[in-house]
Parts: structure tokens; sequence; C-alpha cells
């Protein structure tokens, strides 16, 4: 990617999309928050594996795993996640 710095950019146009990621980068905060205020709620023995995109690899998703964290696979923890994160987004195996 670019550094912004090194793009000659209209400064409101600049300005502009520094806003838009503080906002995002804010907004991705809470979320990670709220999740992890869910998780603590239901401690298990079972990891905790996040698939994020991947730059590198279109069709192969980064795993990242959640070290300090254990989860339970109890059926009302399992259904608040997919209520909050959709359906598909949410696998136990």
């Amino acid at each position: 990617g670019y550094h912004l710095d090194s793009l000659h950019l209209d400064p409101d146009l600049k300005m502009a999309i520094l806003e838009a990621k503080e906002k995002f980068l804010k907004i991705a905060s809470q979320d990670i928050d709220e999740l992890f205020e869910l998780v603590r709620q239901y401690p298990g023995d079972c990891r905790l594996v996040f698939h994020l995109p991947n730059k590198n690899s279109s069709n192969r998703p980064m795993r990242v795993l959640a070290h300090n964290i254990r989860v339970s696979t109890d059926k009302g923890f399992i259904r608040r996640l997919r209520e909050q994160y959709g359906k598909d987004n949410i696998r136990v195996e």
C-alpha cells in the first residue's frame, strides 16, 4: 500500500481519508471489546481462531489463534455469536 503522505492529494481529501480511518478503527476496536465481553461469559476448553482476509492470498484466509482465550461450545454461546456475526461466519470444529 501507499503511505498517505506520499500521495499528492487535495488536503481536504487527505483529511477525509484520515477521519474515515480513525472512525473505522474506533468501530473495529468497539467490536473487539464487545466480542471479548461475550467470550468471557463462556469459558471452556476450546480454542478461539479468527479467519481474517489475507492480502497475500485471496482464497486462503489468515488464521489467528487467540492464545490466552478458551471458550465453551455451549449452544447459547454459539447462537449469540451467530446472531451477532452471521451464521456463516461462526464454525465449531
